[in-house]
């Protein structure tokens, strides 16, 4: 397993964190053994845990295309725009 994989179960939850940000190996071991049993006993399914990665990378897209645009330039800042167009 790799350490993003373990990072990332830590963070959905699944596996148990002690102190210092580290996981305790029999506590976690346990954790990971049980998360795959329910999985495989279907109370979530695969394409329940697909939908739900796609929408993720969908929202993360989005978020980075918005910084993105943010950084060349692309948006105005509303403040400037009301001063602008206010007539005084």
């Amino acid at each position: 397993m790799t350490l993003n994989r373990v990072h990332a179960l830590g963070r959905d939850g699944v596996l148990p964190r002690g102190e210092g940000k580290r996981y305790p190996l029999q506590a976690s071991v346990m954790a990971y053994c049980e998360h795959y049993r329910s999985l495989a006993k279907g109370k979530a399914t695969d394409k329940e845990l697909a939908e739900e990665k796609v929408r993720l990378a969908r929202e993360q897209a989005d978020k980075i295309a918005l910084q993105n645009a943010a950084a060349r330039g692309k948006f105005l800042v509303s403040r400037s725009v009301s001063s602008e167009w206010r007539v005084n």
